[in-house]
């Protein structure tokens, strides 16, 4: 089962929040489609695009119908760093990364 950090949970939150703000359900759609894309991420770790040839164990998956993505860590377990806007503030979660 994948981990995830407590800044990725709230950025989950927060963007749920926003979104319901603007659309009754679409927070629940938001939280159900970022639970999607981590189960495929536990299911075949790969599936992400690499985030950087720097680092290569760090990898980033689209979530469907929205303009955001989960960034996670591969090694040593998968984790997830990031549920990132794609338009806003690219790297900004950089100093989360495991060492």
């Amino acid at each position: 089962m994948a981990e995830m950090l407590r800044e990725a949970a709230d950025e989950m939150t927060a963007a749920a929040e926003y979104y319901e703000e603007r659309r009754t359900g679409m927070g629940e759609r938001l939280i159900n489609r970022v639970q999607l894309a981590v189960a495929r991420i536990e299911a075949m770790p790969g599936i992400g695009a690499p985030s950087s040839s720097r680092y290569p164990e760090i990898r980033r998956h689209a979530v469907k119908g929205f303009p955001c993505c989960v960034v996670y860590a591969t090694e040593p377990v998968i984790t997830v760093i990031a549920v990132m806007h794609t338009k806003r503030r690219p790297g900004y979660w950089m100093d989360r990364m495991p060492r």
